[in-house]
């Protein structure tokens, strides 16, 4: 034969006592019947995770989403009126009370003008600009000369360049400005506001209450050596 003959008992089934298993046979090395690891001792499958349940954030009060729409306003450079709030909803007037008794809502500013009181928050407009703002809403063009004019002596100090009312924010008309300077000359208010040609040929403004003139003309000479701000 090919293989060579076979030894007795290679194809009888033989049947094997338990007492003759060896000792080395148990279920860790023995993959014929091994359990998944899953299901031994030490080996638990995860726990699924607990499912939790959605609880919808609480609405913001009705005064603190003004406090956003005022914010919101100062974000396109505007100031908000309190007319304008009022005359949309009457009830306003409560939720602005409200507004400034919250520490939340402390950067919301309330500036007084002449013609209303205007909103902003102090953590998107500095003051300055909100002041510029309400005197353009204002369109008292008179006081506004006088008021910037005024500043900027106290401030920089500095005379004020009349070219200055028509750019951006105040735009206006030179017909307009020499009609707001005529109205001034007449009004006891506006008394300390002089006007005056500096060597370049450029018309100033400055007040007599916060700089002299001889000040005010020797500034002029540097500042007609920069372009127009």
């Amino acid at each position: 034969m090919l293989l060579g003959r076979r030894k007795s008992g290679f194809t009888e089934e033989q049947t094997i006592r338990p007492s003759e298993i060896p000792d080395y046979v148990n279920e860790e090395n023995d993959t014929t019947f091994a359990r998944p690891k899953s299901a031994c001792i030490g080996h638990e499958a995860p726990a699924e995770p607990e499912v939790q349940e959605w609880i919808p954030p609480e609405p913001m009060p009705e005064y603190r989403l003004l406090r956003e729409y005022i914010r919101s306003q100062c974000e396109l450079h505007q100031i908000t009126p309190r007319a304008q709030l009022l005359f949309e909803d009457p009830g306003t007037a409560a939720l602005l009370e409200q507004i400034f008794s919250d520490p939340a809502c402390a950067d919301i500013v309330a500036l007084e003008g002449q013609k209303d009181t205007y909103y902003y928050s102090s953590q998107i407009m500095s003051g300055f600009f909100a002041w510029v703002t309400m005197l353009v809403m204002e369109d008292d063009l008179p006081r506004t000369i006088a008021e910037m004019t005024r500043h900027n002596c106290i401030t920089y100090p500095a005379p004020t360049l009349l070219e200055y009312f028509t750019l951006s924010p105040f735009r206006y008309a030179q017909e307009r400005i020499e009609e707001a300077l005529l109205q001034m000359r007449q009004d006891p208010r506006y008394q300390d506001i002089c006007l005056f040609e500096s060597p370049g040929g450029r018309m100033y403004l400055y007040s007599l209450d916060k700089m002299s003139e001889k000040y005010a003309r020797a500034l002029s000479v540097d500042m007609d050596r920069g372009p127009v701000d």
